[in-house]
């Protein structure tokens, strides 16, 4: 058998596993198995696409026919009637990737997490489509949450580097660009995406360009709140071991109170300066726990966004009372300049 075709029919048959239970159409133009007994598959010049008109696929081919394919669907979508056509009610995607390294672990399959181990994507281009997502009034996100199923990827390292994309928003915000430098993520899990963020080792890039990062910060001695023996920020005998600190500088204030009733919504011009501590358990993340805090959070602020009132800061407990497998603390500092 040749070898080249052998190598694109197992990576053929490796994607259509994988998109088997996805709105994903991927195309790809060519794929190499640097090594068979590594379980590695490296995929040249994709295109992958999540919109309603194309239904999943995984395909050779090229990236010229899969864009003239999804500029067919959306020509398609504008000569019919909204009601008529199935906008789909998420966020949608085209996006170019040069190169995509993959590679598999068939007891994480077995065991129900998913084929994929580790994932590396370099130099992205393309459209991140979120106007077609609409909240109904009253709804509540918790309805949308990622509940853990199996054969959820469960990714152990993940990596991107050189991507750069337009982000079009709901409710005629204007478009911007985004781009990522690097990432780098110990692990990536479908229902923990967002945690799984927070234990970034690095991320940095520009959002709308305002330069953003994410990075593990160990030296928690200097942080704002005090380090005495017995507080969680004290380094030795410490459960709040790993910090993330979130930077963004320069962020046009539009991101934050476009839409916004009373006086932080009357700012037309401006800028934001943020930086943010977030102190994690050492330990893997309880669902039910960390559910439960997110929630608390999110219905304090609806209620007081209700009031059009400022959040009352809630009382601290005592370092003695915190139990680190109950709490992960979120400390911000926000600047506003050039208002």
């Amino acid at each position: 058998m040749n070898t080249v075709f052998a190598q694109e029919y197992l990576a053929t048959k490796v994607g259509n596993l994988l998109t088997k239970n996805s709105a994903l159409s991927v195309v790809f133009e060519s794929a190499i198995v640097p090594d068979w007994s590594s379980g590695k598959i490296r995929f040249n010049k994709v295109f992958v696409s999540r919109r309603p008109k194309l239904s999943h696929s995984f395909t050779k081919g090229t990236q010229k026919e899969a864009i003239q394919r999804t500029e067919l669907a959306l020509s398609e979508r504008l000569l019919v009637n909204r009601e008529d056509f199935d906008d789909g009610n998420y966020t949608q995607y085209d996006l170019a990737i040069d190169q995509l390294d993959i590679s598999l672990s068939f007891t994480k399959w077995l065991n129900g997490k998913g084929i994929l181990d580790e994932i590396s994507i370099n130099g992205m281009r393309g459209v991140v489509d979120r106007t077609h997502v609409v909240w109904k009034i009253g709804d509540d996100p918790r309805n949308y949450k990622n509940v853990h199923q199996p054969g959820d990827f469960e990714i152990s390292k993940f990596a991107m580097h050189d991507v750069l994309f337009t982000l079009y928003q709901p409710n005629g915000f204007r478009p911007f660009l985004v781009s990522i430098f690097n990432c780098e993520l110990p692990q990536l899990r479908k229902h923990w995406l967002f945690y799984d963020i927070l234990n970034a080792n690095n991320m940095s890039g520009t959002y709308d360009n305002s330069l953003f990062t994410i990075h593990r910060k160990f030296n928690v001695e200097n942080l704002s709140l005090s380090a005495t023996p017995t507080s969680p920020h004290s380094s030795s005998g410490s459960a709040w071991k790993r910090v993330t600190r979130f930077r963004v500088d320069n962020l046009n204030v539009d991101h934050l109170n476009a839409g916004m009733e009373g006086p932080f919504g009357w700012i037309t011009e401006g800028q934001v300066d943020m930086i943010g501590d977030v102190l994690l358990p050492d330990k893997e993340a309880d669902a039910s726990q960390l559910t439960e805090i997110l929630t608390e959070i999110g219905d304090r602020l609806f209620k007081e966004a209700q009031r059009h009132s400022l959040i009352p800061v809630p009382k601290k407990p005592a370092a003695t009372d915190i139990d680190p497998d109950k709490y992960f603390i979120m400390d911000f500092f926000l600047r506003l300049h050039n208002v």
